[in-house]
């Protein structure tokens, strides 16, 4: 899930997980939005989402959210089967607008719709631009070897226009959840595991619209997890 902090109000985002017997695993077919007062943590609203599931939050494995230059919050949900398991929901892009506190109804970005497969990871470029990071669901053949299989895909999306822009043109990635993607102004930075093409960190220009390898990785790479930029 996510936590969203804004002013005096926490944005909780959650889902529920179902016991199994046979070991496996999957999720409530809703999500949840809490909000509670900061800092007394009370509870003053909660909302139910049954337009898909797991939402997924930025933590130490993958980003999924952010927040645009207007204040609205954007966040992904994540029903595939590496993640929600509940593959029949599609995976989406919610929205809360910074003058309200409530999930804006009139936004729903069915992603899967547009590229007919599910997503995990979801990167803010500026100016209503996103990219994100979708499974081949006809390469890999089940959970036991979608993290190993090269099959991930990335496409440009317009948040605002809830379309896809184009599939970037980049080797099939490789790794179920990294969080490979550095935004530097007008420059976008993206790991990439190939076996064909080898392992680079991508340069993205989005003023030209430039592909490019950068840095090379050699010697035995098995996967680029993350990329994370130092600061003062």
């Amino acid at each position: 899930g996510f936590v969203k902090k804004r002013k005096d109000t926490l944005f909780v985002g959650y889902t529920f997980h179902p016991p199994m017997r046979n070991g496996s695993f999957t999720t409530s077919d809703t999500m949840y939005v809490s909000r509670l007062a900061y800092p007394s943590m009370k509870s003053i609203g909660l909302e139910n989402e049954v337009r898909s599931t797991y939402p997924a939050g930025v933590n130490n494995v993958q980003t999924n959210e952010f927040t645009d230059e207007k204040g609205d919050f954007y966040f992904m949900s994540c029903p595939g089967i590496a993640m929600g398991n509940r593959p029949e929901l599609p995976t989406a892009i919610f929205r809360i607008k910074a003058e309200n506190k409530l999930l804006d109804k009139s936004y729903l970005f069915n992603v899967s719709s547009l590229i007919g497969n599910h997503a995990y990871g979801l990167w803010y470029l500026g100016n209503g631009k996103a990219i994100v990071r979708s499974e081949r669901k006809d390469l890999f053949k089940s959970l036991a070897d979608h993290y190993s299989t090269p099959h991930f895909e990335y496409y440009l999306l317009d948040i605002v226009k809830q379309q896809v822009i184009k599939k970037l043109n980049l080797p099939l990635d490789k790794g179920t959840r990294k969080d490979g993607i550095i935004v530097n102004g007008d420059k976008v930075y993206i790991a990439v595991n190939s076996e064909t093409d080898g392992n680079y960190i991508w340069n993205y220009n989005l003023k030209t619209d430039k592909l490019s390898k950068g840095l090379k990785l050699g010697g035995v790479t098995a996967f680029i997890v993350r990329l994370d930029k130092l600061v003062d």
